[in-house]
């Protein structure tokens, strides 16, 4: 015999129904803008201990603490491409000179789900790409320049398919877990943070993402000449969002 709910336990499940439909709603509107945010103005300062080798010193080595800016300043988008001009990217800590100016980089999406970061001949990409326009078939947007293959996934592996089977020189998705962050960083208790490592024979890069935040931990270490850095973020500042 069929049971049908009454009373309190119909209005029980009326609930339970709303809140599922409600977090299907939200995950169905979630955009790669949610994922990774970088729309212009949004910023990102980060806290960092940096080692390095010193030119023309026979191989001194000095190290300093030091605050770091990441900014988003410009942004283009086109019909499967979307790009942010970021001024002084975390990376710009691997092989620190005190005296050096922050860099300028490009990240760009194509489609929903795949980053790629530029960091050379920066200004001439950004005028190429814009009078390329909606051409996400770039040649610099290739296997060696991607940055994320979203959502991230423990165990996940990208970059050089002919790299992945040994998962060097590529990107692997390593580890998750949840986090605690600075109050500027979040109001959240705890946060989801993937661990993401790039490891080749002279060096090794590794880093911290958190969907709806961006790189939120980084560590990059040479073999060799010293060159270290660990950095954490410390604030967040959300940009303008897109129109």
């Amino acid at each position: 015999m069929t049971r049908f709910a009454s009373g309190p336990t119909r209005v029980a499940q009326a609930v339970v129904a709303a809140l599922l439909l409600g977090g299907l709603a939200r995950a169905a509107e979630q955009t790669p803008d949610d994922y990774f945010p970088l729309s212009k103005g949004t910023q990102w300062i980060y806290s960092a201990d940096v080692d390095w080798t010193v030119l023309n010193t026979g191989g001194e080595v000095r190290h300093s603490h030091v605050t770091f800016k990441s900014e988003v300043i410009d942004v283009f988008s086109a019909e499967h491409l979307f790009a942010a001009k970021i001024r002084g990217f975390i990376h710009d800590l691997s092989w620190y000179e005190p005296d050096r100016p922050p860099a300028d980089h490009v990240i760009v999406r194509v489609g929903v789900n795949r980053y790629y970061l530029i960091d050379q001949n920066v200004a001439e990409f950004w005028e190429k790409m814009i009078r390329s326009a909606s051409d996400p078939h770039l040649e610099e947007l290739g296997d060696d320049n991607i940055l994320l293959e979203t959502p991230l996934r423990k165990g996940a592996l990208y970059g050089e398919p002919a790299q992945t089977p040994r998962a060097w020189y590529c990107w692997a998705v390593t580890g998750e877990r949840r986090v605690r962050m600075a109050q500027a960083v979040s109001r959240a208790k705890t946060l989801h943070e993937y661990s993401i490592r790039f490891q080749t024979s002279p060096d090794h890069t590794e880093m911290g993402f958190t969907p709806g935040i961006g790189i939120t931990r980084y560590e990059y270490g040479h073999h060799g000449t010293v060159a270290n850095c660990r950095a954490r973020l410390i604030e967040f500042i959300a940009g303008r969002p897109r129109l």
